[in-house]
């Protein structure tokens, strides 16, 4: 089995953004990451923590909340199947140059300190990022379907809050965690909706993964899906 390193991730860093491509917003976060350089994979986390450093600071912004959703987490374990976490640093800012004058040597001159520009306030743009409470169950945790069960209400509206109450918090509202089946990698989390209009969004969402991405920051797991429908009405007497 190939060993689990930098350069090994590097190796599978086009098929990583391939598979990033295919949810919500992908060709964008793709485009942000081919700027990103990947510095080192500190193996005294769990899971391994990988490190990439933004070229910019547009880039750096952008890419941060994705990165905090565990978008890039997400892709390297469906790619490499084991799980890895994502840290992003910022671009190194200017560095002080000392460059001479052309005519120091002839005049004893004093060489002169090249500062980087000074930005003002105004001219900065503040962007405010909400953080939210660690996950419940951690990476290394096994999942456990008593613990998504107890923690159901809580992780539904985590999500809603990242979502702004859109389609996928809402459908999860309406849904209930009835079974995990471990037999294979990854583990399936079977979801029963409570209605009609709950099943179509979440089948939808499943399909094309960003259900997985929405569920993978608070479950700490990557999981396929399954969605059942909704209960049959009792027969009437």
């Amino acid at each position: 089995m190939q060993e689990f390193n930098i350069d090994y991730i590097r190796h599978e860093w086009e098929y990583i953004k391939r598979r990033i491509r295919t949810v919500h917003n992908g060709s964008k976060i793709a485009a942000l990451l081919n700027g990103c350089t990947l510095l080192d994979l500190d193996e005294s986390y769990t899971p391994p923590l990988l490190v990439i450093r933004a070229s910019a600071i547009y880039q750096y912004r952008n890419l941060l909340p994705y990165v905090e959703e565990d978008v890039v987490s997400w892709a390297i374990e469906m790619t490499m199947g084991i799980p890895c976490q994502v840290q992003l640093l910022p671009p190194l800012q200017g560095i002080l140059r000392v460059s001479p004058p052309r005519d120091a040597g002839r005049h004893g001159q004093t060489p002169v300190v090249t500062m980087p520009p000074v930005i003002t306030e105004a001219q900065t743009t503040h962007v405010t990022i909400e953080t939210f409470p660690m996950r419940r169950q951690h990476w290394s945790d096994p999942l456990k379907l008593e613990y998504i069960q107890a923690d159901w209400p809580q992780i539904s509206k985590m999500i809603y809050k990242k979502d702004n109450g859109g389609e996928i918090a809402q459908a999860l509202a309406d849904s209930q965690p009835v079974a995990l089946h471990t037999d294979s990698y990854p583990p399936t989390l079977v979801l029963r909706a409570l209605n009609e209009r709950a099943r179509s969004a979440l089948a939808h969402h499943a399909a094309d993964g960003s259900l997985t991405v929405a569920l993978l920051n608070e479950l700490g797991h990557v999981c396929r899906l399954r969605i059942l429908p909704p209960p049959a009405a009792p027969p009437s007497p």
